[in-house]
């Protein structure tokens, strides 16, 4: 992608894919503060850069004459959401078509809009959930209706052809992204006047229930299932000593993570915060024997399947989570326990067992959130009764990874029993441990030695649908 600064304003510059390439040029700031990009030429067309900043220069000034340069921004703008066709139709001398809930849709989840409007829309790292839930439920309702004419009554639509088996906090997202599009088209696209939906429209969601949290032998027992492959575990274990989210850990590479010193930093992650914190110590002897196992490149992914290929996202149903947890033989009623007040175990939980006993064993608020990504209080305030509960029970952390992982223990691991929440930075240091050079020599499962998947059977598939 070439580009230029403008020789006292604006700046030209070429997107496309090759063959399709065209210009487009930044208008100074409007009105409203923004400056959105305009496009200059048709895709493919031939055009110098000299030509195209001459084109730019050329509608400021004219907008500036006729004092309306944000109307004649708004009009190339919607033009270019016009679809492009290569033989004229009928229906052409009636002018374009008009743009339409699925031509903004797209150029959301495609991250056309963040691209042209960096300080108003940002790039999500969650796009694929949006144009999953659009692809699936919304647009096969309401695609091809006009922007300008989406009225309440498309929206009820859409709401009322959802399955009544999704839960409520599903419906609600659909809601939400349905919400955004429109929003969109209010700005910074102004292509509608006010969102046709009324404040109050999403629903809401549903009152917290109950959480499902293991105790620290239960994750020990799980841990130490021959019936469990052992790239799981190992992810298992990891989430729940480290308290991070399944995406985050998926997407986690060696170039992230400091062996030598025994630190993490995720700089790319949901909350858009980056952090960067100590591990744990046994995490980290546990990470020096997989790391030393495989020898991979700094840019290949931690967290691996049986194959040595990176878990996806689709390959850690959150409900594996807990089959795995009753072939563990963890037997738990309150770990397997659905109804309208409480929640069963998720591999989302997690996070709920590491927030729970890092309370239980002292840690602050402020040490959690560093792991975590919370960014509120509010958050964290809901685990303190589980916390407090921990604590009169006496439950204390979980036991070293390296040793209750058996393919991780060595004769020179530390022994199973509880081991206290890992760094230094507002608990005493615990006295006498020399891990920094330890390197057992430790063979891992290869991918055909590794245990399959379980199969379940039943009327509820794995992952059950929502």
């Amino acid at each position: 992608m070439s580009t230029s600064n403008g020789r006292k304003e604006g700046a030209v510059e070429k997107r496309g894919a090759k063959g399709a390439q065209r210009w487009y040029g930044r208008v100074p700031k409007l009105p409203d503060g923004s400056r959105p990009w305009v496009p200059l030429s048709k895709p493919g067309e031939q055009m110098s850069e000299a030509r195209a900043r001459q084109k730019l220069l050329a509608l400021i000034e004219h907008g500036r004459e006729k004092n309306n340069l944000s109307e004649l921004v708004r009009a190339l703008r919607e033009r270019d959401f016009q679809p492009r066709r290569k033989v004229a139709k009928p229906s052409d001398v009636a002018g374009p078509k008009a743009v339409t809930f699925g031509d903004v849709a797209k150029k959301w989840t495609d991250g056309e809009l963040a691209r042209d409007y960096p300080d108003h829309v940002r790039e999500k790292r969650s796009a694929p959930d949006d144009k999953s839930r659009l692809d699936k439920h919304v647009l096969p309702v309401v695609r091809d209706v006009p922007i300008a004419s989406f009225a309440l009554t498309d929206a009820e639509r859409v709401m009322a052809a959802l399955p009544p088996t999704l839960k409520r906090n599903t419906r609600r997202n659909i809601a939400v992204t349905m919400h955004r599009v429109l929003q969109l088209s209010v700005y910074p696209l102004r292509l509608i006047e006010h969102n046709p939906l009324p404040k109050g429209w999403v629903p809401r969601t549903d009152k917290a229930k109950a959480k499902a949290w293991m105790y620290p032998s239960e994750e020990q027992q799980l841990l130490a299932s021959p019936h469990v492959p052992f790239h799981l575990r190992l992810l298992y274990g990891f989430l729940s000593r480290e308290g991070m989210r399944k995406s985050e850990a998926l997407s986690l590479t060696w170039a992230d993570v400091d062996i030598e010193h025994g630190t993490v930093s995720l700089d790319a992650n949901k909350s858009d915060h980056a952090r960067t914190w100590q591990l744990g110590d046994d995490v980290t002897r546990a990470l020096r024997i997989v790391h030393k196992s495989r020898k991979p490149e700094r840019s290949a992914h931690v967290c691996l399947d049986e194959h040595g290929k990176p878990l996806r996202n689709d390959d850690v149903r959150p409900d594996d989570f807990r089959v795995h947890a009753k072939l563990a033989g963890i037997d738990r009623p309150q770990l397997f326990t659905r109804s309208a007040t409480r929640e069963h175990l998720r591999l989302h939980d997690t996070r709920t067992t590491f927030i729970t006993l890092a309370l239980a064993c002292g840690r602050t608020e402020s040490w959690v959130r560093r792991r975590t990504g919370h960014k509120s209080s509010q958050m964290i305030a809901r685990y303190e009764q589980m916390g407090a509960l921990a604590t009169e029970l006496g439950l204390g952390w979980f036991a070293p990874l390296d040793a209750a992982i058996p393919e991780l223990s060595t004769p020179d691991a530390p022994s199973t029993g509880p081991s206290t929440p890992h760094s230094n930075d507002d608990l005493e240091p615990e006295q006498g441990d020399e891990s920094n050079g330890f390197e057992p020599e430790t063979t891992l499962p290869s991918a055909n030695e590794a245990i399959p998947k379980p199969k379940v059977t039943g009327s509820t598939p794995v992952g059950g649908a929502e």
